[in-house]
């Protein structure tokens, strides 16, 4: 499995939490 695709695939992870409403 490509590192890049493992990087990609937990910035999408954390970013999608991120937007999430309450996540402070």
């Amino acid at each position: 499995m490509p590192h890049d695709y493992t990087c990609a695939r937990v910035w999408v992870v954390l970013t999608f939490a991120r937007a999430r409403p309450g996540y402070d």
